[in-house]
């Protein structure tokens, strides 16, 4: 097969070019426009004729596919694969221009730009691949999420429930939707499909997050903290399960507030007393060192809840509840920093405590 296209210099990347070599009217830029085009197609087997006319400010191509020539988009799509998003760019660009009505060129083209957060370039070439197809529920899908990226939120919503009305039980679509309820504030609607979501794909950590937080939001704690936990039973690594956690504990604070309903927990103040009696010899590398590893256990979770005594600490010896060393961590960042947020109020324990505690306090 053999092609005979053009790229006008407007349609080259120039941050792609050698910093010297950015200036059209230049000779550099020339040889370097020269150089980048042959450099693509050094990835295609075949035969290349490249010809810039400074003129016509264009680079005219003619390419002739050999027989045992990989197919181009395998080849970017293996480029993707490997994280080499700009090179995929540059190929799909060329690509656009040789075949300007090709649907997966401009689908792939408008995914990678997506991906690499070029928001404005990956909405056009996804509305491009929609005009030529329109029944793509994948094109559809990835514009909108591209949409969502741009806060163009109410397009997204749209977009996608007309998606889910024609197809139907498509957790991708429902997930996506879900999340952009979500960012809209309608949390209601968000719980309803993230719930349908979850039916479908229960293992995916981003929708049972998702889910989570609009029970969070609409304000059934116990349900939300189901979810929260099954994320962390299902993969207890990486920034999902970091959220999840932080959903936990948010969600056993306010059973806390709760239970004291705006009194002082008396525990909690025999807990802050305790640390203020324990840290009042320490020098601040020694309580540092207590605060800072409680809270490294906090962010794995703390059942602040329950009065068991099921936590140990590197740095003193003892078995400790989870308010216990909530309690600890808070009593040690007042003598730390006193303006740090524990992420816990402990406020009005820590006041009674330091009555009682009848001493300077850090």
């Amino acid at each position: 097969m053999e092609s005979d296209f053009s790229i006008g210099f407007d349609d080259i990347d120039i941050s792609q070019l050698p910093a010297d070599a950015r200036e059209s009217s230049s000779k550099e830029f020339v040889k370097a426009v020269q150089a980048f085009v042959e450099h693509q197609f050094s990835r295609f087997k075949g035969k290349v004729q490249i010809r810039v006319d400074e003129n016509e400010r264009k680079v005219h191509v003619k390419w002739s596919e050999s027989i045992d020539s990989p197919a181009p988009m395998a080849i970017v799509l293996n480029l993707i694969k490997q994280g080499e998003s700009q090179s995929a760019i540059n190929l799909l660009g060329i690509m656009v221009l040789q075949t300007p009505n090709d649907f997966t060129c401009h689908y792939n083209l408008g995914m990678v730009y997506s991906d690499t957060s070029k928001l404005e370039q990956a909405m056009t070439h996804l509305n491009i691949a929609l005009t030529l197809k329109p029944d793509s529920t994948s094109a559809a899908i990835a514009l909108a999420v591209a949409e969502i990226k741009s806060n163009l939120l109410d397009m997204a919503i749209q977009r996608l429930k007309a998606v889910d009305r024609l197809e139907g039980d498509n957790p991708l679509v429902l997930k996506n939707l879900g999340g952009a309820y979500l960012k809209v504030g309608n949390t209601l609607d968000a719980e309803a499909i993230l719930s349908r979501a979850v039916a479908l794909a229960p293992k995916d950590l981003q929708i049972l997050y998702g889910l989570g937080s609009a029970l969070e939001e609409n304000n059934k704690l116990s349900e939300a903290g189901k979810f929260y936990s099954e994320i962390l039973n299902l993969d207890s690594h990486g920034q999902v399960a970091d959220l999840a956690r932080e959903g936990r504990s948010r969600i056993a604070w306010k059973f806390f507030a709760a239970k004291s309903a705006g009194v002082e927990r008396f525990d909690a103040v025999m807990y802050c007393l305790g640390a203020m009696e324990r840290f009042s010899p320490m020098n601040i590398a020694e309580v540092q060192a207590i605060g800072f590893e409680v809270a490294v256990l906090g962010m794995k979770g703390l059942d602040i809840n329950d009065s068991t005594k099921q936590y140990k600490l590197k740095s003193i010896e003892g078995q400790f509840s989870g308010l216990h060393l909530v309690s600890l961590m808070y009593v040690a960042f007042k003598k730390i920093s006193p303006d740090i947020d524990s992420g816990f109020d402990l406020s009005k324990e820590y006041a009674s405590a330091l009555a009682l505690f009848k001493k300077p306090y850090p």
